[in-house]
C-alpha cells in the first residue's frame, strides 16, 4: 500500500498562489487570544493574495487552453491542503470533526476530473520503478484519466499504462496494479490516515 500523505511537525509555509484553509476554520482550535488574532491577521493577507492568484491562474488556463496548467494548480491545492494538516496537528485542543469538515470542504472545491488525475499522478509517483501499471478508477471517472493519458505517459515515460473503470470503486478511488501487487492510493484511504493521526494527536494532548 502506498504511503499516505505524511503529517510532519515542521513549520508550515503556505505558497501564495494556492487555496488555503481559512483562519475561521481553525478558530475553535485556538485558546490563546493572541495566537488567534495573529492567525487571523496573517490569514487575511494570505487569502487576499491567494484568491487573486487563483483567479489569475484559472483565467490564464482557460485562455491558453492548457489543461495541464489547470491540473498543476489543483495539485498545488491538494499539496497545501495536506501540508496544512501539520499546522492543525500541532494545536493541543484540535477538534478532529472540524478539521475533517474543513478538509472535505476544500476537496469538494476541486473539479472531479482534476482531482482524480492528481490522485493517479501522486500514486504513480510512488511506484516509478514499475514498467507496467494498470490504473483502476470508478466508472464515472475513467474517462477523465483516459483523457489525461498523454500527459501521464509524458510524466512517467518508462511505464506502460492501462486504464480501466471498476464498478466496485467510488469517485476518488484509485488502485494501481503491478506485478508486485496492488497499490491503494484512494483519496478515502489518505483521509482516514489523516483522521487517525489527528485523533491520536488529540488524545495525547488531552
Amino acid at each position: 500500500m502506498a504511503k499516505p500523505f505524511r503529517i510532519v511537525h515542521s513549520s508550515l509555509s503556505i505558497p501564495s498562489d494556492v487555496k488555503i484553509l481559512r483562519a475561521a476554520e481553525y478558530a475553535s482550535f485556538l485558546e490563546a487570544e493572541d495566537i488567534l488574532q495573529a492567525a487571523k491577521d496573517r490569514a487575511e493577507e494570505i487569502i487576499t493574495s491567494s484568491e487573486a492568484a487563483f483567479e489569475q491562474a484559472r483565467q490564464r488556463g482557460y485562455e491558453d487552453g492548457l489543461e495541464e496548467g489547470k491540473l498543476e494548480h489543483s495539485e498545488k491545492i491538494m499539496d497545501t491542503l495536506f501540508e496544512s494538516i501539520a499546522f492543525v496537528e500541532r494545536l493541543e485542543h484540535a477538534s478532529v470533526e472540524l478539521v475533517q469538515h474543513a478538509v472535505d470542504k476544500v476537496i469538494a472545491d476541486i473539479p472531479p476530473e482534476e482531482r482524480i488525475v492528481s490522485i493517479v499522478k501522486k500514486g504513480l509517483g510512488h511506484i516509478q520503478n514499475e514498467s507496467a501499471v494498470t490504473i483502476k478508477v470508478s466508472l464515472s471517472e475513467v474517462e477523465y484519466v483516459q483523457n489525461a493519458l498523454t500527459e501521464l505517459g509524458a510524466t512517467f515515460p518508462a511505464m506502460t499504462l492501462d486504464i480501466h473503470g471498476d464498478k466496485r470503486l467510488q469517485d476518488g478511488d484509485c488502485l494501481l496494479e503491478t506485478v508486485m501487487g496492488i497499490v491503494d492510493c484512494k483519496l478515502s484511504t489518505q483521509l482516514k490516515a489523516i483522521n487517525k493521526a489527528l485523533t491520536r494527536r488529540v488524545g495525547k494532548a488531552s
